[in-house]
This record gives structure tokens, C-alpha cells and sequence, in this order.
């Protein structure tokens, strides 16, 4: 799903069958270099739709929970929670104890800014015992680089369980297209999924080396968008960012290092307000599935570079991982865990400092 920004909310309603999202899926259990199994007859990811003469496997939508609140200044808000419904199982049912993740996908420019930050740089911002007692406990999620044959840290998808962007497209084209390259050389299809395993392609892998490598290097290149010039409010907001200490997990400086093939990316300050790291949200974001040494709490700092552009190029804006919140005061409330005090801070503020906080990350 290679789009700059998330071009809608994933479903409307129950009968909106998700086209643009994605739902991952697996069981309990470990198998070769992987903490969590895929669900044994859909796999680790639905494919709601399938080539001619292979049915699609199960169609699933949303069904929205509003939620109303008062903050203390008695602005009345309402967050919508999501319930994922799951319709026309063409396979049978899923396993017991299945685990399931709906995903918008995430911004892709600036990717090789982020890959060429130091793995070094990354460790030296990892508190996971708090030492500093300021309730960020930040680590890296270390995961399995395939083709390297070794454990990586990871840094790209929602819980950083890449390794580097040759393994995110590869991971994206076979996952949300069904296109094999060499890092993924057969299609999904489960031992039930027989029409699937019957098709036969003389193109195997579908997309070449040379082919993936030229897709690679427009995703390292594809620049992030400038910073609007903000206003006096605007810079208020700023110093609200480092004051409510949002600035701890969304850091606004990485530098980055040496990449190989593209010496113009390294020695330079980005600004992308992201740490890489995997950081416990809390139960209200919480999808309960584990992946590598991410659980089911814990979350990747998204980037915040770019995010005051989504409602100009998105007919229907949303945030989050699932697209569950309508703006960034929603996006912000639904916080919690180590974030939980910045949350705090921002509900509990008048409304001039909230506006300001969300002007100066509409600059962003």
C-alpha cells in the first residue's frame, strides 16, 4: 500500500468492506525467528479480495463505538473506538485464540532519513528501566534481518518489526499485492486455500532484484515535506511540545549517518519527531498482539513530520495506527500508557494552550 498518507478512514460502517487497510493476524505460539505464529488457515494477514477464479478469503469492516467525554475545562469530546467485524469466512473459521491488528498504512517519504540514522543513536535514546524516572521506558525491537541471517533492530512499520526498507517493500508487495521477489518467493496461500495454490505463474519471482532495488531507492529518496513557517501561536504550541514532555518520545532531531549507495543522506540533522522506538500506549490502544519483542501495548513513535499536510491531500482524515481518531485532539486523547502525563497535560489545559499545540503541529 504505497501511499503518502492514509486517503480515508478504513470503514465507515460494518458493511463497508475495508479496501484501503489492512488486518494482521496470528495465533499464539513461536516459530523459526518470529514471536507469533500465523493464523493456520488464513495466514498472518487478510486478503478480503483474490485473482480471477480464487475467492477472496474474509471481508472485514468496522463497526465505531462513540465514546463521550468532558475534559476538566468541560469541553465535551467523543473518541470512537473500534470493533472489528469480520463477515464470509470462505475457508472456515479462524483458530482459537486468534489475534487480530487493523492498519492504515503509514507515511512513506522520508524513509531513507529514518534508515540512515545510526543504530548506535537509537540504543543511546533506550531507557527501558526509566532511569531518569520521567516514565519513558523506550527500547528497540529487535527482529530478524532474512536476508542478513541475524538479529536487527528494527525501524520501519507500526512496531518497527523491519529491519530496513528492502524488507518493508518486500514485506508490502507480497502482503497487501501478492507479489513475490526473492525475499518472498511463493504467495500466501495456506494449505486449505487450494485454488490459490493451484494457480501457476511462469513469472516467479514476479518482481526482479533490479526491479525491487529501483522501487528501494525511490522510497530512500522520496523527500519529506517542508515545515510551514509557523506563527506566534504556533511557537507557543512548540514549547507546550517540550514542556508536556511529547518531545521525550517524538524527538525533533535525529542525525543521520552513513547509506550506502546515497552519501548525500548522511551527516545531516533531520527533524522527523519520532525516536524509532517501541513505547507502551496503554490498554486504550493496545491491538493485544505481540510481534518480536513489540506486545501487545507497545507502539512505534510514529513520525510527526508531514502531519499537518494529511487533511490537505486526504478526503477523510485520520490518525492512529487503525485510523480510529478524526483530528489530532482525538489522536492526542488517545494516549496513555507512558504517554498518559502528556495526555494529562493536554486535556487538562485551557483551551488556548491545546489550540496552540495543535497549530504548531499543523506546521509540522
Amino acid at each position: 500500500m504505497i501511499r503518502p498518507v492514509d486517503s480515508g478512514e478504513p470503514s465507515r460502517n460494518e458493511n463497508d468492506v475495508m479496501k484501503s487497510t489492512l488486518v494482521r493476524l496470528s495465533v499464539p505460539g513461536v516459530i523459526a525467528h518470529s514471536w507469533s505464529a500465523p493464523e493456520p488457515t488464513y495466514g498472518d494477514q487478510i486478503q478480503p479480495f483474490g485473482i480471477a477464479g480464487v475467492p477472496g478469503e474474509i471481508e472485514p469492516s468496522i463497526r465505531w463505538h462513540e465514546e463521550p467525554q468532558t475534559l476538566p475545562d468541560g469541553t465535551e469530546v467523543s473518541l470512537r473506538r473500534p470493533e472489528l467485524v469480520l463477515k464470509n469466512f470462505h475457508y472456515g473459521p479462524l483458530a482459537h485464540g486468534t489475534l487480530s491488528s487493523v492498519r492504515m498504512s503509514p507515511g512513506v517519504f522520508g524513509l531513507g532519513l529514518l534508515a540512515a540514522v545510526p543504530d548506535a543513536e537509537l540504543i543511546a535514546l533506550t531507557d527501558p528501566n526509566d532511569r531518569n524516572e520521567d516514565g519513558i521506558r523506550g527500547r528497540v525491537n529487535f527482529v530478524w534481518d532474512a536476508e542478513a541471517g541475524g538479529t536487527a533492530i528494527g525501524r520501519f512499520g507500526l512496531k518497527a518489526n523491519q529491519p530496513n526498507l528492502r524488507a518493508q517493500v518486500a514485506g508490502a508487495l507480497i502482503g497487501d499485492i501478492g507479489i513475490t521477489s526473492t525475499l518472498h518467493v511463493t504467495q500466501n496461500c495456506t494449505a486449505v486455500e487450494r485454488a490459490c495454490r493451484a494457480v501457476r505463474n511462469p513469472f516467479a519471482p514476479e518482481i526482479s532484484d533490479a526491479d525491487l532495488e529501483i522501487l528501494v531507492d525511490y522510497m530512500v529518496t522520496l523527500a519529506p515535506p517542508a515545515r510551514r513557517p509557523g506563527n506566534d501561536i504556533a511557537r507557543r504550541g512548540e514549547a507546550l511540545f517540550e514542556e508536556w514532555q511529547c518531545a521525550a518520545c517524538h524527538r525533533p532531531s535525529l542525525s543521520t549517518g552513513p547509506l550506502p549507495g546515497f552519501p548525500e543522506i548522511g551527516g545531516h540533522t533531520i527533524h522527523p519527531y519520532t525516536d524509532l522506538l517501541l513505547h507502551d500506549m496503554g490498554d486504550g490502544l493496545a491491538d493485544g498482539r505481540p510481534d518480536w519483542e513489540a506486545s501487545g501495548r507497545d507502539w512505534r513513535t510514529a513520525p510527526l513530520w508531514g502531519i499537518g499536510l494529511v487533511p490537505t491531500v486526504a478526503d477523510r482524515p485520520v490518525y492512529l495506527h487503525d485510523g480510529r481518531a478524526r483530528d489530532l485532539t482525538e489522536a492526542i486523547l488517545w494516549h496513555g500508557g507512558e504517554a498518559d502525563s502528556a495526555r494529562s497535560a493536554f486535556a487538562a489545559a485551557k483551551p488556548s494552550d491545546r489550540e496552540a499545540l495543535l497549530a504548531f503541529l499543523n506546521s509540522l
